[in-house]
């Protein structure tokens, strides 16, 4: 049903969101997100703090950088990776193994 309806309605956007609602509530009835008594807490140095401080950098830039191209007109001339791929997913069969793919990495995000 997620993928048989029209992009960007309410029906795709709530078939869309009810399977990540199922899943996030599996990974909290599992308790993922309390801490384990066998596990420390990671004590950073000053290279991994340095190294947190540029990948925070970095995705803040591309965080700003894509949501500039996505308020940016023509679309055509600045790009967003979904509008890229809305030629690959007019096909039925193509949005079917993206919508499994996306359930797939939640289960397995999940399971870990």
């Amino acid at each position: 049903m997620a993928v048989a309806t029209a992009p960007w309605t309410l029906y795709s956007a709530v078939f869309t969101a009810v399977p990540g609602i199922v899943l996030l509530g599996y990974a909290l009835r599992r308790g993922w997100h309390r801490r384990r008594a066998d596990r420390r807490p990671v004590r950073l140095g000053r290279t991994g703090r340095r190294g947190l401080a540029v990948w925070a950098v970095l995705f803040a830039a591309l965080a700003v950088w894509i949501l500039s191209v996505h308020f940016s007109s023509p679309r055509p001339s600045y790009p967003t990776l979904s509008y890229l791929m809305n030629g690959w997913f007019e096909n039925y069969a193509v949005r079917v193994g993206g919508f499994a793919a996306w359930l797939g990495l939640g289960w397995w995000l999940v399971r870990r």
